[in-house]
């Protein structure tokens, strides 16, 4: 029987003898009979050994085909597979897609702003009446459907989920005999190829290959493996986190041996190429900010298949296939733990890779790909910060990155200079190398657990405020004369940007100290701030809206103030509402508030038979409860938007009182009182007793006063 002889009925008689092995192997093992399991294994070793030895990126893909045959146990590869396919127990779908998929995410069903479904399981649950959309994958992703951690079960489809496992049969544990025999084999064998290829070629390809790297068939062939149900997927990822596998794949053989030059070889790149390993910040940057963390500062070691994979992927810019093969495997409960901690604990190295990858978007989104699948559920991201220290290690390496484009700042002269600043023309600002790592955070503080753990550690927070700080005064702009500007710097794009993506801070209101005699240069401007001062001041007060009152008030006090303006269409209404984040179930009671506070005006046609909509106008409650002048004010992009709510108040006025000679400017801004907050933000409405606003009040008064006498 010769490996080599590509008869089917050859590979066929070959591939049924080891299945009759495998089947030996696991009657001896179930009878104790540790000499049979031993004198097997040597046999079965020596066919893996024959198998491994093949090219198994050939452009005919014989190798792929008599690895085909061996798993089927000598049945012909598409029978077997359609047979073990039918076997699915996934409770989760995991699907994986690469960017420009087309799916959905829904609002309704969804625990995490990055829920995602495929089209086949959106289009076979019940999403009626529930808020979702359609969108074009720009990173990738995969399908949640059946995950009770990032997703209700009311958007689940019938064919996942926990309730869907009870109808499903099993595979009989036969049919997998020598896939557990041949996975560990196949595994190895990958993680052999990454060190010649990454610690030893350095990632260069061979004309002769057509410059495709040599693992791309192998792992196609993986990835094709686990499409066929869970039992598949399950061998592949116990395969890949054993310990045992793991020593025994990297075992050297004997000095005699005829692989032990290669295999030596590849083990001192590996050993090489782990002590050159870099992390992103070093021993200062973590004990200056007195970290009592010692986990960020451990050496780097692996302890299976997976945590091995991993660290070739930096190197290796995190090649597609390798991570749609490695996440299809996540539907997997404990490869998905095991990943997740392994990726953590890679994570400093991966963020200085990010600044060394020359701006390549492509290795940003692969990047993301994979944090969105591991961050996304609350438990497993809580876990990972409380056990881990994921937000330290992630706001170290962002402090990090920052700190390695900062110059100093040229506000004033050099003898007054000591702030640094980040340099905008710097590589990391123009290729935004922060940005994979802003939305992992992002993403991890949409958890509220996640959330309150960050603002409780203050080693977090001053770190933030670290990064807060370097922002402060970057990219100034200095006025060019005498001379053209040949070339526009690019940098106030950069500085905007990150502005944006890093945080968003209000601007604050300041006024000139007391001891301050000169007059003002810009007079003109004193009215508008002290208006958008006293507006501001009123704004926190009177909201509530974030403060704890309820959400149907809340849709009836944005609906009052969308009517105010002028009379609207049910869509330009529903458009129209702000919103207040994913978890958000403020639109659920739109339509019934949309009857409490507006008469409906029917589609009308016109003389020249154009029809108009039905428009939405509002009832006398919205004028005597509702109507609130600052909310308006703080909702409108522009006065205009004011000033016409209440020309319309005034209208209600005149008709209710009789009296058509009141003017606009007549009537006093209708204030509401405040409604009931809660106890942990009477705080704010302190500001009423102070001092400093009373001394204000009575100055602006007395100012009025003065000007009219």
């Amino acid at each position: 029987m010769d490996v080599n002889d590509q008869s089917g009925g050859a590979w066929r008689e070959t591939a049924g003898t080891i299945k009759e092995l495998c089947h030996a192997r696991k009657s001896a093992e179930a009878n104790g009979d540790v000499a049979g399991v031993a004198a097997i294994d040597k046999d079965l070793k020596s066919w893996m050994k024959k198998t491994l030895t093949m090219p198994l990126f050939k452009p005919d893909y014989s190798g792929i085909l008599w690895c085909k045959y061996l798993i089927a146990g000598g049945e012909c590869p598409e029978e077997y597979f359609e047979k073990i396919t039918h076997y699915d127990s996934s409770v989760c779908c995991g699907l994986v897609w690469n960017p420009s998929f087309i799916a959905y995410r829904c609002r309704t069903c969804g625990l995490s702003p990055g829920t995602s479904i495929c089209p086949s399981c959106f289009n076979a649950a019940n999403h009626e009446g529930h808020d979702f959309n359609m969108f074009k994958s720009q990173d990738g992703g995969a399908c949640d459907c059946g995950d009770v951690t990032v997703m209700k079960e009311i958007g689940f489809c019938p064919r996942h989920g926990p309730k869907s496992s009870a109808e499903k049969k099993f595979a009989p544990p036969d049919l997998f005999y020598t896939a557990e025999i041949l996975f560990p084999a196949l595994l190895s064998k990958l993680l052999f190829v990454f060190r010649e290829f990454y610690g030893i070629d350095k990632g260069i390809t061979d004309a002769r290959l057509g410059f495709k790297r040599p693992f791309d068939q192998l792992v196609d062939f993986l990835q094709e493996l686990s499409n066929h149900g869970s039992t598949m997927k399950k061998l592949l990822a116990v395969s890949l986190t054993d310990l045992q596998v793991y020593q025994s794949a990297t075992a050297l053989p004997p000095a005699n041996h005829e692989d032990y030059d290669r295999m030596n070889d590849a083990q001192s790149a590996y050993m090489k190429s782990l002590i050159d390993v870099r992390s992103i910040y070093n021993v200062r940057d973590v004990t200056s900010f007195g970290s009592d963390c010692p986990e960020l500062l451990t050496k780097l070691q692996h302890e299976s298949l997976l945590d091995e994979i991993i660290f070739w992927l930096i190197p290796g810019q995190y090649p597609q296939n390798v991570v749609v093969f490695l996440l299809s495997l996540l539907s997997d409960e404990d490869f998905k733990n095991k990943f997740s901690v392994s990726f953590v604990k890679h994570y400093s190295y991966m963020a200085l890779a990010l600044t060394k990858g020359g701006g390549s978007q492509s290795v940003s989104n692969r990047v993301l790909h994979i944090t969105v699948q591991l961050f996304s559920s609350d438990v497993a991201a809580c876990r990972l910060v409380e056990k881990h220290n994921l937000l330290r290690t992630l706001m170290f390496s962002l402090m990090s990155m920052i700190k390695m484009c900062l110059i100093d700042s040229r506000l004033n002269n050099e003898e007054r200079n000591f702030h640094l600043v980040v340099d905008c023309s710097s590589n990391v600002m123009v290729n935004h190398n922060y940005w994979p790592l802003i939305s992992d955070l992002q993403c991890l503080i949409s958890h509220e657990r996640v959330a309150l753990h960050f603002l409780r550690d203050p080693i977090l927070l001053h770190l933030w405020c670290h990064i807060i700080m370097a922002c402060q005064g970057m990219n100034p702009n200095y006025r060019q004369l005498q001379r053209h500007v040949e070339f526009e710097s690019r940098g106030f794009l950069h500085a905007f940007t990150a502005e944006i993506e890093l945080f968003q801070t209000l601007e604050l209101l300041s006024f000139s100290p007391a001891i301050c005699a000169t007059s003002p240069l810009r007079p003109e401007w004193a009215s508008a701030m002290i208006e958008g001062a006293l507006r501001l001041l009123a704004t926190l007060v009177t909201n509530t809206v974030n403060l704890g009152s309820g959400d149907y008030e809340n849709t009836k006090l944005e609906l009052a103030t969308l009517l105010s303006t002028e009379s609207k269409t049910y869509s330009e209404l529903y458009s129209q509402m702000p919103d207040k984040g994913v978890f958000t179930r403020q639109l659920d009671n739109f339509d019934q508030a949309l009857a409490e506070l507006a008469d409906y005006s029917p589609p009308t046609v016109k003389i020249t038979n154009s029809m108009t909509e039905g428009t939405y106008a509002p009832k006398d409650i919205v004028w005597e409860k509702l109507y609130d002048s600052l909310h308006v004010i703080m909702r409108s992009s522009h006065s205009s938007f004011y000033h016409t709510s209440m020309d319309h108040y005034a209208d209600y006025v005149r008709k209710r009182t009789g009296k058509q000679n009141v003017l606009t400017s007549q009537l006093w801004p209708p204030m509401r009182i405040p409604s009931n907050i809660l106890d942990v933000y009477h705080g704010l409405r302190d500001i009423l007793h102070c001092k400093c606003l009373h001394a204000i009040i009575y100055v602006i008064l007395y100012k009025v006063m003065r000007l009219r006498l």
